[in-house]
């Protein structure tokens, strides 16, 4: 084997749910680069980091479900080495589609100027001669219509499932279907391979004298051999084998190049702070303007960098994290006598292999075990060293060699990252485009006039420095190349130059260009990997704007916030998701405990926050208050900003940000809320709520005129739009109808013509809702996702010991799935709390288990692991919001207008019993009970009523109600 052929590995593995950890670790002892495996019997919840490193690219098919109603079995994966992929590397699709009972890949691998497919496959025993006839049908039309030269050759690998097929050894090469066999579907494996000239290769036959997996290729010089340390243990119908691809190709590791970097870490920062202290600042910044003085600032603090920061060299590693120097120079010898083995085959350099392969494992296992104690015990000691560890478990953010965008491929860093900028770029529209406003325009820009005109604001010595000194230094850097430690470090010497820079650009009217540059780093959302569309930017700026940005807002928002709308939650100080579905809840339950129909319109802005018109955000901006440098100085900030896309190192050109507000940014939240602020003059007919751009329509529906009056509310919101050069997705726009009622008044909503989509369920803000608000719909899904996260916990703890990290790990990762907006969804049937508690019964149960601790009744391992049951949790979470509303925790009167306290009466004065705090109204169906408010006080008034709810001890508060629950 020459050191530059490519090895293939297959096997097939009989399930790898119990054996993911066995193969992680032996895949590292290998350098396979493809690794095919058939039935892995995986499913979605399993994320391909918790089987195999980084170094490779998985494709895999696990078995569908709901196709083929079978819960095991079935699956195929095919694992590519990623600098194999340079080239190119996708996944084909079946044409026409394939029967569900089978499982199969094919991939297409560029390789340099060959192109390689690559099938995987599993056939289940006992399939009918159509099932094999179709699949090799897609192969073989696959290959005839792409195989326009000689430079295309195919690698079918799999469970074919064929144990009485005959196999006749070729006096030239590989094996052929014996000419005597007249079973239909061996006759359309043996036609497939006669027409595309193809061979069977494994000739290794099972324990009954059998072949099960076949390799079929058309390409004449591969080997074939057994393996002596296979991935995983043999299953004995299936012997796994390994296959060498001659290749002219050199396919080693693509490897960012080696750079210097400032290394902060090890850095004397008294000297540092000497050298600023000693340098005349007033003397430096003497008659320059803001920019210029900037410049100045930089060059001081880079040339003191220069001379006091150390530097050291960073290279890019494929190596897991816990591989340490040693492990890893063992690695690369064990790989070299590998290669040297394979090409020369003789005993000594075998042996030789053997020795370095033995080492490797044991001290990698050494290595790791002693990577996960660290783990474990970082919990206590450095939580996010765990966290960087459950993130590599759950999921991988790396973005493929090969993306795709409008038919433009990228085959390199460099070409992805003008993909991605052309994307990112496309949402901008175009600037300063005039608006023609007429006399019915005006009555949707007019806002209310401002209580307060601010022109000028300064900040000081002191305010700069608390926000030096509040940076977060575990974030990068930011485009200027320097991080917040830095600043952190020296916040009591720079806060005199900041001050004045930031006061000099405020009296100018002035924001610097070099705080207006941003770096862009696309991060995947959800569909296909390989489709820019796929992911959005996240946008990271220098960290000294982002202080100043903190400053200024810090300024304005207590002269901004009377001034924005109630009805937004989003980006407000002291309201949130919950508060916004909290009032949307209650009056839907209202109106269904009084037999009332609701229509609500969910509406969708395309890229809200990046079509933000600059021009009009300067209108909207000089209505709310905001006046003469200080209006100046906005105009400055959003214009002429500039941004350029960054991956691995590779930079795309740099574009400009013609419209929007700054991503990433402090202010750029605000300035949207101040954009959309005047959208209540649309809605004369109906009620509405926001959380930043999402807006939710809603409207009491007794008769035609309600649709008519709501209709014409969404008819003045869509030229809103127009004139506010916003666009509607109206594709993503749903209207759906709450009530109980079994005749339904139907109405077609739309926006301009356009129909809206009519759906009877919705996700809101993180929640479910149904047309009958039952929340069943909501209640399964939250219970699934927890044990969907269950399973990886107990999945990526496998080698945890501790039962406190079990619980911290039930805390922090599984319990929060259950508890997002309880008060919202808290159910008051007894199948759905029975639903819920069973996840956290189930997790306890396993911890007693592998904690070898004998079995105990759920009552008993709650009060071992000092646990409250979660429909307890769940009267505090409630009861606790209650407590904040009524202490004005919450900035949102419409709430606490609706909290309803009980008056005493002579007849309650005379009485023993006393008098409930909450007035509580009489419902006259479940859906009253359930609305939020109602069953926050009730809950109160029955159960938490000898606690003083309008303590200022909230801490006390809550010991109070746990020893109550406790008791209970």
């Amino acid at each position: 084997m020459d050191k530059n052929d490519i090895s293939i590995y297959y096997q097939n593995c009989r399930g790898l749910r119990t054996k993911l950890h066995t193969l992680y670790m032996n895949i590292l002892t290998q350098s396979y680069d493809i690794i095919i495996l058939t039935e892995t019997w995986l499913h979605a919840d399993i994320t391909d980091n918790e089987f195999i490193d980084n170094r490779y690219r998985v494709f895999r098919a696990d078995r569908d479900l709901c196709a083929t109603g079978r819960r095991d079995g079935g699956g195929v994966l095919i694992a590519i080495r990623r600098a194999l992929c340079s080239g190119g590397c996708a996944l084909a699709a079946a044409a026409p589609p394939l029967p569900p009972v089978i499982d199969q890949l094919l991939i297409e691998l560029k390789v340099a100027k060959r192109s390689f497919y690559i099938g995987a496959v599993y056939i289940p025993p006992k399939q009918c001669h159509e099932v094999y006839l179709n699949y090799l049908n897609m192969i073989q039309n696959k290959f005839l219509d792409h195989n326009t030269s000689s430079t295309t050759d195919f690698f079918i690998v799999g469970d074919f499932n064929l144990p009485n097929l005959l196999w006749i050894s070729n006096e030239t090469y590989g094996q052929s279907p014996s000419n005597h066999d007249f079973n239909q579907s061996h006759i359309h494996v043996k036609n497939f391979m006669t027409v595309l000239n193809c061979y069977q290769l494994n000739y290794l036959k099972n324990e009954n004298g059998r072949i099960l997996d076949l390799f079929i290729t058309d390409k004449t010089d591969c080997e074939l051999s057994s393996v002596s340390n296979p991935l995983l243990p043999i299953d004995k119908h299936h012997p796994p084998f390994c296959v060498s691809v001659a290749s002219e190709v050199n396919h080693g590791y693509i490897r960012l190049k080696p750079y210097l970097a400032y290394c902060y870490k090890k850095v004397n920062y008294d000297i540092i702070r000497q050298e600023l202290a000693s340098i005349d600042w007033d003397d430096l910044f003497s008659n320059k303007k803001a920019e210029e003085a900037v410049s100045l600032f930089y060059e001081k603090i880079y040339s003191i960098i220069e001379a006091h920061v150390p530097k050291r060299k960073i290279a890019s590693s494929s190596y897991p994290t816990w591989f340490t120097p040693e492990l890893i120079n063992l690695f690369n010898k064990k790989n070299r006598a590998w290669i040297k083995m394979k090409k020369y085959k003789n005993q000594s350099d075998y042996n030789l292999f053997s020795i370095y392969r033995k080492q490797f494992k044991s001290l990698s296992d050494k290595c790791y075990k002693s990577y996960i104690a660290k783990v474990e015990t970082s919990i206590k000691d450095n939580i996010k060293y765990f966290w960087k560890y459950m993130s590599q478990r759950r999921k991988t953010s790396d973005i493929p060699s090969s993306v795709q965008y409008e038919g433009s491929i990228a085959r390199s860093p460099e070409e992805s990252c003008d993909l991605f900028s052309r994307f990112f770029h496309s949402v901008f529209g175009p600037s300063y485009v005039p608006v023609d406003l007429t006399e019915d325009d005006l009555g949707l820009l007019e806002q209310n006039t401002p209580d307060l005109i601010i022109h000028d604001i300064k900040v000081t010595r002191l305010q700069v420095r608390k926000a030096l000194q509040m940076l977060d230094t575990s974030k990068g850097a930011g485009t200027d190349n320097i991080p917040g430690t830095f600043f952190k470090e020296t916040a009591r010497e720079i806060d005199l130059p900041l001050c004045y820079l930031y006061n000099k650009c405020l009296s100018e009217g002035t924001f610097p260009g070099i705080w207006k540059s941003a770096r862009i780093v696309p991060i995947h959302k959800d569909g296909a990997k390989t489709n820019v569309v796929n992911y959005r930017p996240i946008s990271i700026l220098p960290i000294l704007s982002k202080v100043f940005e903190r400053l200024v807002h810090d300024a304005i928002y207590p002269h901004l916030h009377n001034g924005i709308l109630q009805e937004q939650h989003g980006f407000v100080k002291r309201r949130s998701t919950i508060t916004n579905l909290l009032i949307y809840t209650s009056d839907l339950f209202n109106a269904l405990d009084n037999n009332t129909q609701t229509d609500c319109i969910y509406t969708d802005f395309r890229k809200a926050f990046d079509a933000v018109d600059h021009r009009i955000l300067l209108e909207k901006i000089a209505y709310n208050g905001i006046r003469g440098n200080l209006w100046r100085w906005f105009k400055s900030y959003i214009s002429n900003r500039t941004q350029r896309v960054v991956i691995k190192g590779s930079e795309s050109e740099v574009t400009n940000v013609t419209s929007g507000v700054p991503q990433g940014s402090i202010l750029g939240p605000l300035l949207f809320i101040l954009f959309i602020n005047d959208v209540k003059n649309c809605f004369k007919n109906s009620r509405f709520l926001l959380y930043a751009d999402d807006l939710k329509i809603y409207r009491c529906i007794k008769g035609d005129e309600d649709h008519r009056l709501l209709q014409e509310d969404l008819g003045r919101f869509y030229h809103y739009c127009s004139l506010n050069r916003l666009q509607l997705n109206l594709n993503k726009c749903k209207t759906i109808t709450f009530t109980k009622k079994q005749k339904i008044s139907n109405f077609n909503y739309s926006f301009n013509g356009t129909d809206i989509a009519r759906v009877n369920h919705i996700r809101d803000l993180g929640i479910i809702l149904d047309d009958k608000l039952h929340l069943d719909i909501h209640i399964q899904n939250i219970i699934a996702k927890a044990f969907k996260m269950y399973g990886l916990v107990m999945r990526a703890s496998v080698e945890f010991r501790s039962a406190l990290t079990f619980i911290h790990l039930f805390k922090s990762l599984v319990r929060p799935q259950l508890e997002y907006g309880v008060s919202i969804w808290n159910p008051l049937y007894e199948k759905y709390n029975h639903g819920i508690e069973m996840v956290q019964k189930k997790f306890l149960r396993r911890i007693n288990y592998k904690c070898h601790s004998k079995r105990l009744s759920y009552v008993l391992l709650l009060k071992k692991y000092k646990l409250m049951n979660l429909r307890s949790r769940r009267a505090q979470l409630d009861t606790k919001l209650l407590y904040d509303l009524c202490n004005n925790k919450y900035d949102c009167t419409n709430i606490i207008n609706r909290i309803s306290y009980s008056v005493p009466t002579r007849s309650f004065v005379r009485s023993l019993r006393p008098k409930p705090l909450f007035a509580v109204a009489r419902c006259r169906t479940n859906a009253g009970i359930r609305s939020p408010l109602h069953r926050m006080a009730d809950t109160y008034n029955k159960t938490f009523n000898k606690i003083d709810i309008f303590s200022s001890n909230s801490r006390s508060f809550n010991k109070q109600m746990v020893k109550i629950l406790l008791e209970m």
